[in-house]
């Protein structure tokens, strides 16, 4: 879709008269394609997709459609969300099974990781569109895996929503310390403080949570 900037609403006489626009022929479908050319060139001057195009983002990044922004995520991938998080630790494991995946099935959500995703490409490919797929993203960064910061990195660049976890005393790196994380001891320790941020969160969206 192309913006154009013009005075009054366009028709037969305004950019470009019909009568101008006539060819050697005097068909009507011919003069008709000949005005369409004309008022083309016209409006190429006066083309404004890209100011608008970045207004519009401005706008929906400053957090006033926020709402709206969810809502049309939400209409167009589902109630669909992704984990982050190292492989290898039962620990984590063991919280994503009895723990994330119950808590966010409670609030009509699907969560996946990427080992769950059946796929042909590459894992990394599967997971930056899982991630772009998401409506939120739950992040385990126990352990400091940097696949797992390269994955949280890319979800903050498009802006979603991410709930940050990590086993009490795992070291926060600089670059995301500033980010609120809830630190679990264990599998009950988590659940509480999960519950209250995925409520937190999708109050946030304007996602009734009751």
């Amino acid at each position: 879709m192309r913006v154009f900037e013009t005075d009054r609403p366009i028709d037969s006489d305004y950019p470009v008269k019909k009568e101008e626009a006539k060819g050697d022929e005097s068909k009507d479908l011919v003069a008709y394609y000949n005005w369409k050319e004309k008022v083309r060139k016209v409006l190429e001057k006066r083309d404004v997709t890209n100011s608008f195009y970045q207004k519009a983002v401005i706008l929906l990044y400053s957090g006033k459609y926020k709402e709206l922004r969810y809502k049309l995520i939400l209409d167009a991938l589902g109630k669909y969300s992704f984990f982050i998080c190292p492989f290898g630790n039962c620990e984590i494991d063991h919280n994503y099974e009895f723990v994330i995946k119950p808590l966010v099935k409670q609030f009509q959500f699907k969560i996946e990781r990427a080992d769950e995703i059946s796929h042909t490409k590459t894992i990394t490919e599967v997971i930056l569109e899982a991630i772009i797929r998401s409506a939120f993203i739950i992040a385990d960064l126990t352990d400091a895996h940097p696949n797992c910061y390269y994955e949280v990195g890319y979800a903050h660049s498009l802006g979603k929503p991410i709930i940050i976890l990590a086993k009490d005393s795992t070291m926060r790196h600089f670059d995301i310390s500033t980010y609120k994380w809830n630190y679990w001891v264990d599998y009950k320790d988590l659940k509480p403080k999960l519950e209250k941020e995925l409520v937190t969160l999708l109050t946030s969206l304007g996602i009734k949570t009751e």
